[in-house]
């Protein structure tokens, strides 16, 4: 069957023809419930008698269909009511009703049924000074449910969950996104009692029933003393440094900062800035405070001004006052890469005055090749390097004289390739918390976690080899792409957060841009996935397989080399889009380097050549410099244009000017 539907007056006909006249009774109605929808109808036969009745339920309007395909459901005649249990809260169900007599008569009837999200439930509040705390458990089927988010209802009354509606009695104190279950309600009046209740939002049905009611009465508390000698020093490598010293306790004992950033002068950066940072005592054993601020580097050359307030133990904390305001303009040189060729990945930090000259400080031997790049404690200069030795990849951590602090072996069976370890940080001031590294042993993959003291806490057998350095997340995951096209996020604790399926292998760089996971594939493509699903929001095709990126977080422009030779300009503000291509007279190895302080990008490749590119040139017009032999590592840029290399001859390159 396949009808054409047409809707007069709540009424459903079929071709054009009113055959809805031949029957007699009360149409249909859908009940919504709790994830169940009663349905009931009472339809009586006209000339000839019933033969059946038909249940079509859909998520989208009837005008919308193109017809009637298959029922949902089917009864005999002596059946005028059904309880559809298959059916989510959080939506809008549609459902047509056909009644058929034994001559083929048809009359139709339809109604709908808005099922609400679920409501949350355990909602707790805890009264502050001015300031209540509320959470909440989250809804168990959000997907599902289509939520977006909650809304946070307050009044002064008791039985604020019977009220459906915002009205002069109850007040939306605020909104969070479907990941964030908690709510501090602030600016309160003491000695008020607040009740509350919270609704999620599905995007399909709005508001859903109330949470039980929660309610607190806030009180004052003497806040901790405002923050003093706030102090912001620029550094190299777009990084401000800022110290301060501690506030005094209030009425309660100090437990952290909130840091804060603006752009605008004459402001509170509280007021037109954002929060960049907490920072958690102790962190100190003394009263001197310390942060670096690592995220100015959207663009050196301006001025930033900070703020911090100091918050207690109570929860919720109880704030200072602001303190003054201090301002700072970070230096330029700051550079990242991913790198993800069968080598490995590597990311760094490169500053002006790290190294004054590449004359050898120490040496130390390992038990095989070194093929992965070094990951830097950009705290206290220590390094994390892998090797691939005859007994098996061994993780070493290395101070910054040269010293062995400890060196685990890898668990892999038999020789096997490990790539570059990625540190995982417990806190802005370079407390390491996890060291992930990939490996792989003839067709298997590995992952491992290591602590910081080097001992192992996981590892995971993977479905193939890992080629890309993993990437850590923030609150300490990682993700890990395999040559079997799968990417994995796992959580701190080695438990799986999601996978996703790409159609090659993962062999290229895996990291973040634009919020968004970017992972190079072996079919030739660039993926962007969704960090907190894994969903593939889109790709870009390249002609060849990526070995590396380069991103500039001002134009949002991704630099992308592939082993075909080309370099690849791809714009992800539209599309993605390659704005322009450049070509290389061989493979390009790792990722390229990009200099924001000149906008060239410069890429290392098998030919022997350092080819430089000018990012501002449509053409990609570029300039290239012999280095005598195949270069194997990733370009690093550092501050003043300066460029570092390892080429097949076992020399270290250092070039003085990066200009093109």
């Amino acid at each position: 069957m396949n009808f054409k539907l047409y809707v007069v007056g709540g009424r459903t006909a079929v071709g054009g023809a009113a055959l809805a006249s031949a029957f007699e009774g009360e149409p249909l109605h859908a009940v919504p419930g709790d994830d169940v929808v009663g349905l009931n109808w009472g339809v009586e036969a006209g000339t000839y008698p019933l033969a059946s009745y038909k249940l079509y339920r859909s998520t989208s309007s009837p005008e919308s269909w193109g017809g009637l395909g298959a029922p949902a459901y089917s009864f005999g005649p002596g059946t005028t009511s059904y309880t559809d249990a298959a059916v989510t809260n959080g939506n809008a169900y549609f459902y047509i009703g056909v009644a058929d007599d034994v001559r083929g008569h048809q009359g139709l009837m339809w109604d709908v049924a808005t099922l609400p999200i679920s409501a949350p439930a355990n909602l707790t509040a805890v009264a502050g000074s001015s300031a209540i705390a509320l959470s909440w458990d989250p809804i168990a089927n959000p997907d599902g449910e289509n939520l977006i988010g909650y809304s946070v209802f307050r009044t002064t009354y008791a039985g604020v969950g019977l009220i459906d509606m915002p009205s002069a009695s109850l007040y939306m104190a605020g909104m969070v996104s479907r990941n964030q279950t908690w709510f501090t309600d602030v600016g309160l009046t003491n000695g008020t009692k607040y009740f509350y209740v919270v609704r999620a939002i599905s995007s399909q049905t709005f508001w859903g029933n109330p949470s039980n009611e929660a309610w607190a009465t806030p009180a004052y508390i003497q806040p901790p003393g405002v923050p003093q000698d706030l102090v912001a020093t620029p550094g190299l490598d777009q990084v401000v440094k800022l110290t301060w010293t501690a506030s005094c306790a209030g009425g309660a004992a100090i437990t952290g900062y909130r840091v804060w950033r603006t752009t605008m002068p004459a402001t509170s950066p509280k007021v037109t800035g954002i929060q960049i940072a907490s920072v958690i005592l102790p962190q100190s054993a003394t009263v001197f405070m310390m942060l670096v601020d690592q995220t100015a580097s959207a663009a050196f050359g301006r001025t930033y001004y900070y703020a911090l307030d100091a918050l207690d133990e109570n929860k919720p904390p109880t704030l200072s006052g602001e303190s003054a305001v201090a301002s700072a303009m970070p230096g330029a040189g700051y550079w990242r890469m991913a790198r993800g060729d069968v080598e490995g990945t590597g990311r760094s930090q490169l500053a002006d005055g790290l190294r004054t000259s590449l004359a050898v400080g120490w040496s130390i031997p390992t038990s095989g090749t070194v093929w992965g790049t070094p990951a830097v404690n950009a705290a206290d200069g220590s390094l994390y390097v892998t090797d691939d030795g005859a007994l098996g990849g061994f993780l070493y951590h290395i101070d910054a004289t040269g010293g062995v602090l400890w060196s685990p072996a890898l668990p892999v069976g038999g020789v096997g390739t490990v790539s570059s370890p990625s540190i995982s940080y417990a806190d802005e001031f370079g407390t390491v918390d996890r060291i992930y590294v990939g490996g792989r042993s003839g067709a298997a993959g590995y992952l491992y976690s290591f602590d910081n003291a080097g001992v192992l806490v996981w590892s995971r057998l993977l479905g193939g080899p890992v080629n890309a350095s993993p990437l850590p997340l923030p609150g300490g995951g990682v993700i890990v792409g395999a040559d079997n096209g799968v990417v994995r996020a796992y959580q701190r604790d080695g438990s799986i957060a999601w996978t996703a399926n790409l159609p090659g292998a993962i062999v290229g760089a895996v990291g973040f841009v634009n919020d968004a996971i970017v992972v190079g594939c072996g079919d030739w493509n660039l993926y962007g996935l969704r960090p907190d699903d894994g969903l593939v929001l889109g790709s870009i095709a390249l002609t060849g397989t990526p070995s590396g990126f380069s991103a500039d977080p001002v134009r949002k422009h991704l630099y992308v080399a592939t082993r075909g030779g080309r370099l690849h300009d791809v714009d992800v503000n539209v599309g993605p889009t390659i704005a322009w291509t450049g070509n290389a007279g061989g493979a390009f190895v790792g990722a390229p380097a990009f200099d924001q302080t000149t906008g060239n990008v410069f890429a290392a490749c098998t030919d022997g050549l350092v080819y430089g590119f000018n990012v501002a040139d449509p053409a990609g017009t570029f300039a290239s410099e012999d280095t005598g032999a195949p270069i194997l590592s990733s370009i690093a840029v550092a501050a003043k244009g300066r460029l570092y290399w390892t080429d097949e001859a076992g020399r270290a390159t250092l070039r003085f000017d990066g200009a093109v």
